[in-house]
This record gives structure tokens, C-alpha cells and sequence, in this order.
């Protein structure tokens, strides 16, 4: 009886509240249909820098808008000068409940930017079927370009797995890279303390796959969100990377500086 209680609790809390969506939350796509949607969108290209021998950009993750405007680009674009970076990734759960009003917030601030932004997607992005909205207003999940001897790859790991098209995907990219530093974004965390939480990564045996993969194919980084903490950790000369949500006041931006062929960076 009790059980049944606190069911009826959830679901008329769910019903009465913006973050529940009824017509689209029963009804997500999956993994491997976007993919395959994915591979059909125009492509993301690299942005048009004045130098590509030299450049900067600035990383946040966890942006979660939702009932009212967060003035996170605005207040980046004010710093543009000072931060001295040519363009803006944003690693997943830009919205919070994958809604259409809030992916219109999360444009509306990304207006305040002189400089292209960049997106990975999160589990937060696709609730409520919220994965139309954002191939509407950020085109593909999954993509890579190349600037000069960097290349970046944006990974869909937005159900917490990759599964075997996209895993295949990214053996492809990286085998056929020949670039000198690599950065993966991954919203979903390959590391955690508590490994196989309900946070976590799903498969055990893929994050090990990957994590080769990494090694085999000298990745610099893999730079994550999503669990709302920061660490920084080599395995098997990667350098993992989880940033805080925007929320949080310290270790939730970081700014990699590109100089002929070098890689630096700077959290804070």
C-alpha cells in the first residue's frame, strides 16, 4: 500500500510540474537510431580562425536551463577579452528536462556570443524526447573536425553507453587520425569513485574497450561532466577530466590554449 502511495505521489508530481513532458517522455529515440539519423544531418565544421597556429577556447559543462534565463554566455561573452578564447564547447545537459522552452533559453543566451559554440549532448538533453529539439537548434550528436594538429571529437554517450555503431564510429575516427593532439568530450563519466552507480557509465567492458582505444591511438584528453564533480586523472597516458556543473562556483570552466602543435590548459 505503501508502494502504491508513493507511486501515485511521483506521478502526480510529474504531471503538475514543467519538468515532465507526458507526450514525449514514454517515447525517446534510440541509441542506434540516432545514429543513424545523426549520420544524415549536415555537417559541424570547425570554426574560422584568424590563425590556426594559435588559438583558444573555453569548456563548460551542465548548463541545465530551465525555468528562467541563465546569462552563462552573456556573462562569457563579457570576459571574452580577458579569457582571450576564439570559441565555446558546451559538454552536455545543456537543458534540464529536454523541453522545447528550455532549449529556447539555453538560444536565446547563446545569442550574447560573437563566437561560435560548440555542443555535446546529455542525458538531460533527451529527456522527454527532448533529442528532436536538439538536432533542431545544434544539428548532430556525434562529430569531429580538425584544426591544424588538433583534432576534436564530440561523442553521444547520452544513455550512458555508446554502443556498438557508435563505438565502431570512434575506433574508425581515431584510427584514421593522424593528428597530434586529441581531445574526446564525453558527457557520461568513463571514471567515477563509485563505479556502477546509477551515474556512471553502463557497461564495464565498453569503458574498458575505449579505454584502450584511447591508449592505442595517443587521445590527450577525455573531458566529461554530468556527475557534478571534479576530478583530474591520467590512465594509460589520457588525462580524464570532469568539470562541475555551471552552478558551482570553482573548477567548472576550462580554457585549452593551442600554440604550434602544443597543447596547455587552465581550470578554474
Amino acid at each position: 500500500m505503501r508502494l502504491k502511495f508513493k507511486i501515485l505521489f511521483l506521478v502526480i508530481f510529474f504531471l503538475s510540474c514543467d519538468y515532465f513532458d507526458p507526450s514525449g517522455f514514454f517515447c525517446t529515440v534510440s541509441i542506434d537510431e540516432r545514429f543513424k539519423e545523426n549520420q544524415k544531418l549536415p555537417p559541424i565544421n570547425p570554426p574560422s580562425l584568424i590563425n590556426d597556429k594559435e588559438f583558444s577556447f573555453l569548456l563548460i559543462t551542465d548548463t541545465h536551463y530551465y525555468k528562467e534565463q541563465l546569462n552563462y554566455i552573456k556573462d562569457i561573452e563579457a570576459k571574452k577579452d580577458e579569457f582571450k578564447i576564439d570559441f565555446i564547447i558546451i559538454n552536455g545537459d545543456i537543458v534540464q528536462s529536454g523541453l522545447k522552452s528550455q532549449y529556447e533559453l539555453a538560444k536565446e543566451d547563446f545569442k550574447n556570443s560573437s563566437i561560435p559554440i560548440y555542443t555535446t549532448i546529455g542525458n538531460h538533453d533527451i529527456y522527454n524526447n527532448g533529442y528532436i529539439f536538439y538536432k533542431e537548434y545544434f544539428g548532430k550528436s556525434i562529430y569531429d573536425f580538425k584544426i591544424d594538429t588538433l583534432h576534436l571529437i564530440f561523442l553521444d554517450t547520452a544513455n550512458g553507453t555508446l554502443g556498438s555503431l557508435r563505438l565502431k564510429y570512434l575506433e574508425d575516427i581515431l584510427k584514421n587520425s593522424n593528428s597530434k593532439n586529441k581531445i574526446v568530450f564525453t558527457h557520461y563519466n568513463l571514471i567515477e569513485e563509485e563505479f556502477g552507480s546509477f551515474t556512471s557509465y553502463s557497461y564495464s567492458d565498453e569503458v574498458y574497450k575505449i579505454f584502450s582505444l584511447f591508449e592505442k591511438y595517443n587521445v590527450n584528453f577525455c573531458i566529461s561532466g554530468h556527475i557534478h564533480s571534479f576530478y583530474l586523472t591520467e590512465i594509460r597516458g589520457t588525462t580524464y577530466i570532469s568539470l562541475t556543473n555551471m552552478a558551482s562556483s570553482s573548477n567548472n570552466h576550462i580554457i585549452f590554449r593551442y600554440k604550434n602543435g602544443l597543447l596547455k590548459y587552465e581550470i578554474f
